[in-house]
């Protein structure tokens, strides 16, 4: 929920900036999408076509860099950290097993691959110590 939740703020934080109209409506659509895991992109690429079909070719534009290099971008970062935050592995660890797992079993694999990452990275511990 708190990645979904910065998601759709910084989703708003663009329209804002854009002067796009209903923008607290479309955060709220945005983190009830990004909350199923589904992508925060349902809403701000509509929008992007609105801003372009509305002759805003340059808010457009920010628009859609903003949405795919921060509103996408900030899930990769902000859920193997808050993964991580409850445990004593190094973010690293947690973030390598995020990002393969999806990469390899798609959204199943976040769980997956981090589960297995600390598995691992424990038995190694305890293989070194031993």
């Amino acid at each position: 929920m708190g990645t979904a939740a910065l998601q759709a703020a910084l989703m708003c934080i663009g329209f804002s900036l854009a002067g796009v109209p209903q923008v607290v409506l479309l955060g709220f659509a945005g983190f009830f999408f990004a909350s199923l895991q589904l992508s925060c992109g349902i809403v701000w690429v509509p929008v992007v076509i609105w801003l372009f079909l509305e002759g805003r070719t340059g808010w457009a534009i920010f628009n859609l860099v903003w949405g795919v290099g921060v509103v996408g971008l900030v899930d990769n970062f902000t859920k193997p950290y808050l993964i991580s935050r409850g445990s004593n592995l190094p973010f690293g660890i947690i973030f390598l097993g995020v990002i393969g797992g999806f990469l390899a079993y798609g959204f199943l694999g976040i769980f997956f691959g981090a589960t297995l990452m600390a598995v691992a990275f424990r038995l190694f511990k305890e293989w070194l110590a031993g």
